[in-house]
């Protein structure tokens, strides 16, 4: 029985019949036995859970590259849109790709989470800027924050859901992208 548990067989057990002290020492054998399965079992579990955190740790790494590729693609091909246009006399083409180009930037570029109400406002405007070439300049806006506000503290990207808000109540349908 010792060379099979030797060997990693840990399913054996000593069949007791004698409560003398060879029956003590076999069932303190199988107590053993018992307790390095379990142990055996708890490292084996642990060391499945430390590779699976480690195999989900490395599928974000490769997430976060391709996120990162991506948007790169998107703002190079963005870049180019406004290049063809200014080279064809396009003003508004080339206008409207800085402006998308601005805000995939600035949504790639500061990884905080939280920007001044300063820095919200600027893409805000961004943001309006493109739904004034989207709706034909079919309505105009002011912004009025007084300069103390502007220093404020934001989560990013709070605002443009409040004023893309207005757009789906103010054109319907026609406003959701």
């Amino acid at each position: 029985f010792m060379k099979k548990v030797e060997v990693g067989d840990f399913s054996v057990r000593i069949e007791v019949k004698s409560r003398d002290e060879l029956g003590q020492l076999a069932r303190g054998f199988n107590k053993m036995v018992k307790k390095l399965a379990q142990m055996m079992e708890e490292i084996y579990f642990s060391r499945l859970r430390e590779t699976e955190n480690t195999l989900r740790q490395k599928e974000m790494e490769i997430k976060v590259l391709q996120s990162q590729m991506n948007p790169h693609f998107l703002c190079n091909s963005l870049e180019t849109i406004r290049g063809m246009a200014l080279y064809k006399g396009n003003e508004d083409i080339a206008a409207m790709a800085v402006a998308l180009g601005r805000l995939l930037r600035y949504n790639l570029k500061n990884q905080e989470h939280i920007v001044n109400l300063r820095e919200e406002v600027k893409f805000c405007q961004v943001y309006l800027q493109i739904q004034q070439f989207r709706f034909d300049n079919q309505f105009e806006y002011s912004i009025d924050i007084p300069e103390w506000a502007n220093s404020l503290q934001f989560v990013k990207f709070s605002l443009q859901p409040l004023v893309e808000n207005c757009f789906v109540h103010g054109f319907g349908s026609t406003a959701v992208p």
